[in-house]
């Protein structure tokens, strides 16, 4: 994004790879037009396991765009050399060569993240919620996340035109959407889009490096 606002994009650019967070279907559009011969790849991975899968970012901007997503959420196929699994949550758990190994006196994290199988073989799981169909794998939010929120997220983007807004559940399971700015705009739109009544803050909205 910072290339482009500020024409810094080198033509001799061949290779992109995209990832680390969910990319705008637009950003990702501007891109492939200001750099036709490029490669672009869309990256799913993570701290403990890169990559996990890659997906021709066209692909997965004419796929995500069909659907209607305001993300590219379409991240390809697994790499040969990682293993897929998925629990009842449908957390997507992997193995690999590059799949790190247990943490270094994180004797808790490694209950959370971290099991063998009856052969030995080390699983890590994503924490994220991985759908799969003939397009490959789809990012559906965290795990810990109910799939219900993460789409109605997503529905309010696409009708927002940006994502500056989430939806946040306090103590009581009651919804609050947190938005940056335009909040009565926000508050309408999420009333149309869901028979849930919502408290609207405003907020100023801070990602940190985990995109939380």
């Amino acid at each position: 994004r910072r290339l482009i606002e500020y024409n810094l994009c080198p033509p001799s650019l061949r290779n992109i790879h995209v990832g680390g967070a969910l990319v705008e279907c637009d950003l990702l559009e501007s891109v492939i037009r200001l750099l036709p011969r490029a490669v672009i790849k869309q990256v799913y991975g993570g701290t403990e396991v890169e990559p996990v899968a890659f997906c021709d970012a066209q692909k997965s901007l004419n796929n995500s765009r069909r659907k209607g997503y305001l993300h590219a959420l379409n991240v390809g196929f697994p790499i040969a050399e990682i293993g897929t699994r998925w629990d009842e949550r449908g957390a997507l758990w992997v193995s690999g060569p590059n799949v790190c190994p247990e943490y270094l006196g994180g004797s808790e994290e490694n209950l959370r993240h971290k099991k063998r199988d009856e052969d030995g073989t080390l699983w890590h799981c994503m924490g994220d919620r991985i759908l799969s169909d003939d397009d490959g794998l789809w990012y559906g939010g965290r795990v810990d996340q109910p799939a219900d929120d993460f789409l109605f997220e997503q529905k309010l983007y696409a009708r927002l035109g940006h994502a500056r807004a989430f939806l946040h559940r306090d103590i009581s399971n009651k919804g609050i959407i947190i938005a940056d700015d335009d909040w009565k705009h926000v508050e309408t739109v999420g009333r149309e889009l869901s028979s849930e009544k919502f408290d609207v803050w405003s907020a100023i909205i801070t990602r940190d490096r985990r995109h939380r």
